[in-house]
């Protein structure tokens, strides 16, 4: 049996990287990131977390500047929010 290829995704809400099938990808919310790929661990500010803090006011994981721009896939991004 062949498996469907998956796709990285970063929750605001929970804070967590996970898989996802890429037939599923159409019933996430817009608050889940998707990713080129896992984020390094030598970054002094988020240590592979790909969040530096949580906001307690609007309740979501503030995502780090550096690694956001390094590893979010923005060409989905654009093409899910439309």
């Amino acid at each position: 049996m062949e498996e469907t290829p998956k796709k990285l995704f970063f929750s605001l809400f929970s804070g967590e990287i996970y898989e996802v099938a890429e037939d599923e990808q159409q019933f996430l919310d817009p608050y889940q990131i998707p990713l080129t790929q896992r984020p390094n661990k030598n970054c002094k500010k988020c240590h592979d977390r790909l969040y530096i803090g949580y906001n307690i006011i609007t309740k979501h994981y503030e995502i780090c500047k550096k690694c956001g721009q390094k590893f979010i896939d923005m060409d989905q991004l654009m093409t899910k929010n439309k």
